[in-house]
């Protein structure tokens, strides 16, 4: 029997997020690479009400990954309906490669989890700046 392919061996890196919004104008479309131009590093740029929904559809996909697991956990631990060869060689076949496909979906879940926690992470500290900012244009009377 072969053995199962890792078609995921590491969990890719997370790019860096920020949010950036404007005077009276949100930044384009959901995910806009930020990177590119000379001196430019790479990541995204959201507005604060892009974020919310980013980090909605990323929640989404974990509960989508969630659903996989289980499915993937009952390949995994299929028992053969019968004592003949033709049963006993499916469930063969069929438990490593359910458990391969478990391990395969908890790896992407956990990196969907570790993507959610920058987001969030990232939404949380922008908010921070932006109320510092504030609070340093009150300090002037609001003007700035």
């Amino acid at each position: 029997m072969l053995s199962p392919i890792d078609r995921l061996p590491e969990i890719p890196g997370i790019p860096a997020i920020s949010m950036v919004k404007t005077a009276g104008k949100a930044m384009a479309a959901v995910g806009r690479s930020a990177g590119g131009g000379a001196g430019g590093g790479g990541g995204y740029t959201f507005t604060p009400e892009e974020i919310d929904e980013v980090i909605r559809q990323w929640e989404d996909l974990r509960e989508g990954l969630e659903d996989d697991e289980r499915e993937a956990e009952n390949v995994a631990n299929v028992q053969a309906p019968g004592r003949e060869f033709a049963s006993g060689d499916f469930q063969q076949a069929a438990n490593p490669s359910g458990e391969a496909l478990v391990q395969q979906t908890r790896r992407m879940k956990q990196y969907v989890e570790m993507y959610i926690a920058k987001l969030k992470e990232a939404k949380a500290g922008t908010e921070a700046q932006n109320e510092h900012a504030r609070d340093e244009i009150k300090k002037f009377g609001g003007m700035l």
